[in-house]
């Protein structure tokens, strides 16, 4: 298995009469799935093709509306996602098979915004385009475009949920597209996919450190790439945020204008909006387990349970030594006696705990 060399550090700023093409390599894909992210920094009107080979499979703005052409019925399919004045990263994805109109899916962070809908070709393939086209040269994006990727297959909507935000593997199959804009430099964007063709910029966009929040955290068990899923919790030492990843402190975070609390939100994990956002508070917390193993029941997901003691009893055993009375007989008295019950001492804190050490708990973006 094979993983790319870095993560994406670097993206392309499109002017809206530039673009990047790799040639007519992926003009005949009936089927497949393209994907990246974008970013807007102008929201003029009109069409602002975003990638795609015309006049196939194309995303594309139509009034900042976030649409797929239907070259074949000469018609827009729109989705309600209305990207005006929206200057955050986010990620788009396209599922098609021509003539089967329930297998064509747009998404729009990771959550499908248009469905069944018609698609088909209408005509010879130009070639497969990323910020533009050749077709024609003014009506391209104006803004940021990264970590690209095209498949020759459906990728389900797990699968793009999953994936849209981590680095994934290079030979992952039907992966046949996998562009990170990393290089920074030169008209050259290399295809992480071995035998590929790279894009190759026209009109000159620029190189930018403008990237989206790309939350992969790599790491190899028995040599196999593993990749924690959004929503992994663990321990941790620091006291700030680490890329990726979000302390769970209770206090309002303000800088998710680029989606980055999106697939928690989508969890239902922590509260708020995509710009303020504010994440569970775990502070002082343990974890444990959610459902029911034997006699011993956890939280609900997501859920906190109150601090209990396990029902038990004590026992007080009191020994009574009486004494004689005046004449020395050993007998008890004759007057009553009130038995008066005994209660333990109190001690002990506020808690019951074992021997800790204090860290705080973050959560994978």
């Amino acid at each position: 298995m094979s993983i790319p060399a870095a993560t994406p550090t670097y993206s392309l700023l499109f002017s809206g009469s530039n673009y990047a093409t790799a040639g007519t390599s992926y003009n005949n894909y009936t089927t497949g799935t393209l994907e990246g992210w974008i970013r807007n920094v102008a929201t003029p009107s009109g069409d602002r093709i975003i990638m795609g080979v015309r006049p196939k499979y194309l995303i594309y703005l139509a009034n900042n509306i976030l649409s797929v052409f239907d070259y074949g019925g000469n018609a827009a399919r729109s989705s309600t996602v209305n990207l005006s004045n929206d200057f955050g990263w986010h990620h788009i994805a396209l599922v098609f098979e021509f003539g089967v109109s329930a297998n064509n899916i747009l998404y729009f962070d990771g959550v499908p915004v248009l469905s069944n809908f018609a698609l088909s070709a209408g005509g010879t393939a130009s070639s497969f385009d990323v910020g533009g086209t050749s077709f024609n040269s003014s009506s391209g994006f104006n803004g940021y475009i990264d970590d690209v990727r095209l498949w020759s297959i459906r990728r389900t909507g797990a699968e793009i949920f999953g994936n849209f935000n981590i680095q994934i593997l290079t030979n992952t199959s039907g992966l046949t597209g996998y562009w990170l804009f990393n290089e920074n430099t030169g008209t050259t964007v290399a295809n992480q996919v071995s035998g590929g063709p790279s894009l190759t910029t026209v009109g000159s966009p620029t190189w930018s450190d403008g990237r989206p929040i790309y939350t992969n955290m790599s790491y190899t068990i028995n040599n196999i790439a593993a990749t924690p899923p959004t929503g992994t919790i663990i321990s941790y030492f620091g006291a700030s945020d680490p890329s990726g990843w979000i302390i769970c402190d209770g206090v309002l975070r303000t800088n998710g204008a680029d989606g980055r609390y999106n697939g928690l939100l989508l969890l239902n994990i922590g509260s708020g909006t995509t710009s303020n956002y504010t994440p569970p508070n775990l502070q002082a917390m343990f974890l444990r387990g959610t459902g029911t193993n034997g006699s011993y029941s956890g939280p609900a997901l997501n859920a906190q349970q109150t601090d209990t003691f396990k029902s038990h009893s004590h026992t007080l055993s009191n020994t009574f030594t009486f004494r004689g009375d005046a004449a020395g007989s050993g007998s008890a008295p004759t007057t009553n006696w009130n038995a008066t019950p005994s209660a333990t001492s109190t001690t002990g804190g506020t808690e019951t705990r074992p021997v800790n050490i204090g860290v705080y708990w973050i959560i994978k973006l």
